[in-house]
């Protein structure tokens, strides 16, 4: 294994003092550093005597440790006496993470600023900090007799000179390092001084180092932000708030309101220091936005605790002191007073006080994050506003459907009628159900809103009146859906004293809508670029989804390179697990109304020439009246569309799209506008020279009667957008480890993380079509290998006659001289998957005739245990199967194992697998 004694255990004599990396999981660098620092006296920074100070352990979620007579804690996560010369690091190689040692699923170790939580377990090596720390315990600089005076959290080494944080250089660390000559450098704040960042118009990578005046901390207020034109956050603002030596949270997309966002210094290293750094150089060829522009000041330090309840905080320079504006209609020298004026906020921000918090005695809570949630195809990128939001974490071998997250109102509310806002997402193809109750002294608990299954990839508004009662207490509840899929997330809660203006309580349906009609006059467009308004809405009786998407889709030889016009646009992505006659539909969010009207649209149809079809249709609830229809491989570049027609009244817009029977069919579209009354003269495509198409219909009146369509009726596949892996991948990369592996002590083992330079999609599929590589493969230490077949397998009565998608499948051949509980095995071994991590493994399963067992076995090398298995006739057809596998393990390693049965009628075949892994 891996592990090291803590300080050298060997003072005297000659004796060898060893330490282990076992090969292959022990072998990297971070490793290797980690059990180094252990046998130099270094203890888990989680383990540091001042740790309280700046994480939470949760005993209750923490594996006890078998001492050889009883269980006891863990000593991996026991407080130690250590020697604290410098802060406590979170991105140290001796930080565990987040999960480490956990016995539910749930976090074991919690920061409070959950905003450098994204630090625990990242490190690929010796960090700043380390090095720092070995410097002063050893005393690598007493030799020095000209100290240099090292400046912006620099440090003198062994050489007698300054080690500078990454992005600074000089004698001292007194200069920016910046590929400009015009922009970044250090600022020095004089007293009751403001100074403002702005956005240069170059793409670069620039710092600013900000310093204050002594005995105060910096704040950084952002005016006005809008630095991606998509949501893939290809430029960014990163805050070194914290420590100047250590990575900070990073953040892009909008926001427009003045001094909404505000980052202070803390007081653990330099409190009048901090660093902003603004990348646009990374990802130059991608589109930007308008800028940004950030106000600077030095203040004094008595916010550093968050004193204003309903407010905002500011000392002035150079005390300790502080006065709070507060929230409307909130009053009291903290801003803690209630009035039957006061406006209740809660956006889940660090520093902010929210009237709702958790529940004990339920299954899961709601958490915090600032990024995606870990597992794909559920859950939102990112907050609806500001840097944090709350969500339930569906993963876990633990967690079951109807598993229930609840977080209440913790004080007395005024006695008046509120409006409560909020925006939820649920996003997934097995979501629950979100429901808020409310109760109170002399009415018992009634919902008075709901929202159950798939909304979309979109924060979306919701509100209800909550009516004054005595005793009020006002329940936001989430229900975990059927598997992993089933996030649900909130963000900025409001209570607004009256009632609102549309009535929204207890509603049952799942699809939102805006309007109930089109407008009388004007157009109605979808660009769908980021914030843009759009009138049509993803349907929700169809098979998947369309996907927002800039550059390219992720499979080769289909699907347009940039949209039509601006950054965005939607496709339909075929890939895998997506099926054939699989349709994709949007529809307009109301009716639109009767008369003539005019579609324009751009349309992109780029693959194999039996790749599926793009139609548009009218119709009262489903498509009825075809508009348009074109079919098949229309070359690589962007048509324009027109058609004309004429709508009955209650009549609806529908866009499908559908996979045929090939990956290489992705169908675009992008700037579709509706306006009233009748075509003008062709459009000229933008910087293309096709015809437009152009389609002159008038729609019948609308039936009741639904068309009979052919597409399957089942539910939709989880996908993964927009880094899907692609189906024709020769080969397969895999994940950069960045999860613990818990440690011992005496000896202390560690954590296995991988140095690997390839930075790896979260999702693999085997095909087993063509030469293409699969994370599963064949291992040396079994009885005979999984075989690739098309058609038959040779054997009769068993074994499928085809693969159930595409022409290849894989499967055991039971035949001679196989015997009866001979062992063939797929294993991830291979392949690094991320430690700490939920995965969910996806397959079709033939099972027919007299087959042994299938078991799926989840561990890390040479101790893996059975986690799922399935044992005799299961038909002749292809099964769907899912098994969800928990962040259990740092080096997981999951394998497919088949045991042949009684006679040669046990072949077993499998085929389209899809291992998706949770970030």
């Amino acid at each position: 294994g891996c592990w090291s004694y803590v300080g050298n255990v060997f003072p005297t004599g000659s004796r060898i003092q060893h330490l282990s990396l076992e090969e292959p999981y022990c072998v990297t660098v971070s490793t290797a550093v980690h059990e180094m620092l252990h046998a130099m006296g270094g203890h888990h920074e989680q383990s540091r005597s001042d740790r309280d100070n700046y994480v939470t352990i949760e005993w209750p979620n923490v594996q006890p440790q078998w001492n050889g007579y009883a269980y006891v804690k863990n000593s991996n996560m026991e407080k130690e006496n250590t020697q604290d010369n410098n802060p406590y690091d979170a991105e140290s190689s001796m930080q565990y993470s987040l999960y480490a040692f956990s016995t539910n699923g749930k976090q074991t170790i919690k920061f409070k600023d959950q905003r450098l939580e994204f630090l625990a377990d990242s490190a690929d090596g010796l960090e700043f900090y380390d090095i720092q720390d070995v410097t002063d315990a050893y005393k690598c600089t007493d030799h020095c007799t000209n100290r240099p005076n090292c400046k912006n959290g620099g440090f003198v080494n062994f050489q007698c000179t300054c080690t500078c944080p990454e992005h600074l250089t000089g004698v001292s660390c007194e200069q920016t390092v910046s590929n400009s000559q015009t922009c970044g450098g250090v600022i020095n704040l004089g007293v009751g001084e403001e100074r403002f960042i702005k956005s240069p118009t170059i793409q670069l990578t620039t710092q600013q180092d900000l310093n204050g005046t002594a005995n105060s901390i910096v704040r950084a207020s952002v005016q006005y932000m809008d630095i991606s034109a998509d949501a893939a956050c290809n430029h960014w603002l990163e805050y070194r708030y914290n420590l100047i030596g250590q990575k900070g949270p990073k953040k892009c997309g909008t926001n427009f309101v003045a001094d909404e966002e505000i980052w202070d210094s803390t007081p653990d290293e330099l409190s009048n220091a901090m660093m902003i750094i603004f990348d646009s150089n990374t990802f130059s060829t991608k589109p930007a936005a308008t800028g940004f522009s950030i106000k600077v000041q030095s203040i004094g330090k008595g916010c550093v605790h968050s004193p204003c309840v309903y407010g905002k905080c500011n000392s002035p320079q150079g005390t300790h002191g502080y006065t709070c504006t507060c929230n409307q209609g909130i009053s009291g020298t903290n801003c803690d007073v209630l009035t039957t004026s006061s406006v209740i906020e809660c956006s889940f921000e660090y520093g902010e006080r929210c009237i709702f918090e958790n529940e004990a005695n339920h299954q899961l809570n709601w958490e915090f994050t600032n990024k995606k949630t870990p597992s794909s195809g559920t859950g939102p990128d990112s907050a609806h506003r500001g840097y944090q939001y709350v969500y339930i974490e569906a993963s876990g071998s633990n967690k079951q459907n109807g598993d229930k997250a609840v977080m209440s109102t913790n004080l007395q509310l005024p006695s008046i009628d509120y409006c409560m806002t909020f925006w939820y997402h649920m996003k997934g193809t097995n979501v629950g159900t979100l429901n808020i109750y409310m109760e109170g002294q002399n009415i018992g608990k009634s919902q008075i809103w709901r929202r159950s299954g798939q909304q979309g990839n979109d924060w979306i508004k919701g509100e209800v009146d909550v009516l004054d009662t005595n005793g009020r207490k006002i329940s936001i509840e989430a229900v975990r859906g059927s598997d992993f899929s089933s996030d649900i997330a909130i963000d900025d809660i409001s209570l607004t004293p009256g009632n609102c203006v549309t009535n929204t309580v207890a509603p049952t349906i799942t699809q939102p809508t805006t309007t109930t009609s089109q407008p009388t006059g004007g157009s109605q467009t979808c660009s769908f670029e980021v914030g843009a308004s759009c009138f049509l809405v993803e349907a929700t009786d169809d098979d998947f989804d369309w996907t927002p998407n800039s550059g390219g889709t992720p499979s080769s030889a289909t699907g347009p390179s940039n949209a039509y016009g601006g950054a965005m646009y939607k496709y339909i992505e075929v890939s895998s697990p997506v099926r054939n006659n699989y349709v994709a539909r949007l529809m307009s969010s109301s009716s639109i109304n009767a008369g003539d009207h005019c579609l324009t649209f751009a349309y992109h149809m780029f693959g194999a020439d039996t790749m599926g079809d793009l139609k548009i249709s009218t119709g009262v609830s489903a498509p009825e009246n075809e508009l348009f229809k074109q079919s098949g491989n229309h070359g690589d570049q962007w048509n324009k569309g027109m058609v004309e027609f004429t709508s009955g009244a209650q009549m609806k817009l529908f866009i499908e799209a559908n996979r045929a029977i090939t990956f290489r069919g992705d169908i675009a579209v992008d700037d579709i506008e509706l306006k009233k009354g009748k075509c003008d003269a062709n459009p000229v495509p933008n910087g293309s020279t096709n015809s437009p198409t152009t389609t002159k219909l008038t729609t019948t009146k609308p039936t009741t009667t639904k068309p009979t369509t052919t597409r399957p009726t089942t539910t939709k596949p989880t996908t993964t957008r927009p880094t899907t892996t692609r189906p024709t991948t020769t080969k397969l990369t895999t994940t950069k480890l960045t999860t613990s592996q818990p440690t011992t002590t005496q000896p202390t083992s560690t954590k296995p993380n991988i140095t690997q330079q390839t930075e790896c999609r979260t999702e693999f599929i085997c095909e087993f079509e063509g030469q293409e590589k699969c994370v599963f493969e064949n291992i040396d230490q079994d009885d005979f290998d999984w075989d690739i077949n098309s058609g038959s397998t040779s054997s009769t009565s068993t074994g499928p006659d085809n693969a159930y998608e595409g022409s290849g499948y894989i499967y055991t051949e039971a035949s001679s001289p196989r015997l009866q509980g001979d062992k063939a095995v797929l294993s991830t071994a291979n392949t690094r998957l991320a430690g700490k991590s939920t995965h969910c493994l996806q397959f079709y399963l033939h099972m027919y005739g007299e087959p042994g067992t299938l078991d799926v076995k989840y561990g890390e090398s040479g101790s893996a245990y059975s986690v799922w298995s399935i044992s005799g006739d299961q038909g002749d057809q292809w099964k769907y199967q899912q098994v969800e596998l928990p962040p259990s393990f740092s080096n997981p390693v999951i394998s497919l194992e088949s045991s042949r049965g009684s006679s040669y009628r046990s072949d077993i075949s499998l085929d389209s697998v899809k291992l998706s892994v949770g970030e």
